[in-house]
């Protein structure tokens, strides 16, 4: 019984990492002249939005598993489904700097 219950959690966060993966990284796509507008970030900044969650995740992808084998894999998909948490949520305010860093830490969170 506890190994199928371990299971349906396992398998119930990668579905839930799943699903959080595309809007973040896809969603400032269609956007970007509105972001660019509300946050006054100019094309550089635009670019961060996706170029820098992307070079977190390459750059993550060396960390993850050392995090991983230091915290348990249980542990560590629970910090990334926060991280993904915090970084999407957070973007409900319209500054670029909160733009960026919540780019950053969804990044990260995927890594």
């Amino acid at each position: 019984m506890r190994k199928s219950r371990e299971t349906f959690l396992a398998v119930s966060a990668v579905a839930l990492i799943a699903l959080n993966l595309r809007p973040f990284l896809a969603g400032p796509g269609p956007v970007l002249n509105r972001i660019g507008a509300e946050t006054g970030l100019g094309p550089a900044g635009l670019s961060l939005l996706t170029l820098g969650p992307l070079a977190l995740i390459g750059l993550g992808a060396f960390l993850a598993p050392r995090i991983q084998t230091r915290v348990g894999a249980r542990r560590a998909i629970l910090i990334a489904l926060c991280c993904i948490m915090a970084g999407s949520t957070a973007r409900i305010i319209p500054t670029a700097a909160i733009v960026i860093f919540t780019a950053a830490i969804c990044g990260l969170g995927v890594a």
